[in-house]
């Protein structure tokens, strides 16, 4: 088998032999990516737009075109910089505005979910499946979810694991909370429904991804062509992770073959990583995000309390008047643990949280191991784990930045003058 590594101005070849199971006898040609590919076509290849398959869609097909509608959320940072969502601090009256609380929850529970049905059922088919609803154009719900029990003990413990973590954080951030929480500003029906589009989004790649559905043409080829070299056990000089083009990954995503090889769905995780310390320190990222979330949703939960002077926040000097009418509320200067620093911790830990269960998810697989840098972000951001903390990031980050200059225009001299926006000491 000869693998060539071409760039824009040289052309090496490296040789080696070894044996594909049920692949016969093939010879597969890798090219490397052109050394001055521009970032636009890079951003383009990565989003994947121009790949995407024609209707009617199958179910694996269908999974492609949600996650490069995943990928587009963040070009929205433009419009987020300039317009504040009419939600909290910026709620404002209207007719269309409804129950903060009722909002909240319908808005957050797809996420969960829908990641607990993609946990519970098969594969997604490559195979179209005729359906009368979309005009013919989408797979039915059957086709979709198959839920049973069955199929989530057939996952690995790993992914079993990672599943359990995310139901965690959603049964507190969808249910428990909106139960506890004091009475919300009104959120105008804009803020659920483009929320309710980003949770249907993300819990279906996401339980996609953690159920080991995913299909391998939804990864860039260099991933595919990453795993097959090292299901092989192929010793290339030089990295085989900056291809652009590869026939083994096409056999592989055409075939099946990948299953032949050993690799099975790109986000199955072995369950050797329970001997790894670095699965256990994304574990524990995981956990302190969470639980620091929790603290700082807490403390910003104790101020709407009424009649409860707790977390060193409500103080009749902090408190002003903001809104009119229905929107009206009054606000304080969060108190404690990281609001010492920063104005939204709350934020912080969750990306925080996020970022460390993407590393426990991804760090020890195949699709990583032979990639330049280059490659390798590319693959993270067509993975579900690491492209939602991301978008979390470009979404809510102008809004910190928007909220904390609302605080120290509101509070004026009472807003502590070293307190920064999202990152300690820094922003």
């Amino acid at each position: 088998m000869i693998f060539e590594h071409c760039s824009s101005s040289v052309v090496t070849t490296t040789t080696f032999t070894t044996v594909l199971p049920d692949l016969g006898s093939t010879s597969c040609n890798i090219y490397v990516a052109t050394a001055n590919m521009s970032f636009f076509t890079w951003v383009k290849d990565v989003i994947g737009f121009g790949t995407l398959p024609s209707p009617p869609y199958s179910p694996a097909q269908l999974y492609s075109i949600v996650l490069a509608s995943f990928k587009a959320w963040p070009f929205l940072i433009p419009v987020l910089s300039l317009i504040n969502a009419p939600h909290g601090r910026f709620a404002f009256d209207s007719l269309l505005n409804i129950n903060g609380n009722l909002g909240w929850f319908i808005m957050e529970i797809p996420s969960p979910i829908f990641v607990l049905l993609g946990a519970l059922s098969k594969p997604l088919s490559t195979t179209v499946v005729k359906s009368t609803s979309a005009g013919g154009i989408l797979p039915p719900l059957s086709a979709l979810f198959s839920p049973s029990i069955k199929q989530f003990f057939a996952l690995p413990s790993a992914n079993q694991a990672l599943v359990v973590m995310f139901l965690v954080h959603y049964s507190h951030r969808a249910v428990l909370q909106p139960l506890r929480s004091p009475k919300r500003s009104p959120l105008h029906i804009s803020v659920p429904l483009s929320a309710l589009a980003f949770n249907l989004i993300n819990g279906f790649v996401m339980g996609s991804w953690l159920g080991g559905r995913t299909p391998w043409s939804a990864l860039p080829q260099p991933a595919v062509a990453s795993a097959a070299l090292t299901a092989v056990g192929a010793k290339v000089g030089g990295t085989a992770s900056s291809v652009a083009a590869s026939e083994l990954a096409r056999k592989l995503v055409s075939t099946g073959a990948a299953d032949v090889l050993g690799v099975g769905s790109p986000g199955l995780i072995s369950n050797s990583v329970w001997k790894s310390p670095l699965w256990y320190l994304g574990l524990a990222g995981w956990a302190i995000g969470f639980a620091g979330n929790v603290i700082h949703d807490e403390i910003l939960m104790d101020i709407r309390r009424p009649n409860k002077q707790t977390q060193r926040a409500k103080t009749p000097s902090n408190d002003t008047n903001v809104g009119k009418g229905s929107s009206a509320r009054k606000y304080s200067i969060p108190r404690g643990a990281l609001f010492e620093y920063i104005s939204f911790p709350n934020y912080l830990c969750e990306w925080f949280e996020w970022f460390s269960f993407a590393f426990a998810a991804l760090y020890s697989l195949p699709i990583f191991k032979h990639l330049t840098a280059k490659d390798a972000l590319a693959t993270a951001l067509s993975t579900p784990p690491f492209l939602f903390p991301f978008v979390l990031v470009c979404l809510m980050a102008p809004r910190a930045t928007n909220g904390h200059k609302w605080y120290k225009k509101t509070f004026g001299d009472k807003f502590p003058r070293k307190r920064k926006a999202i990152i300690p000491f820094v922003f």
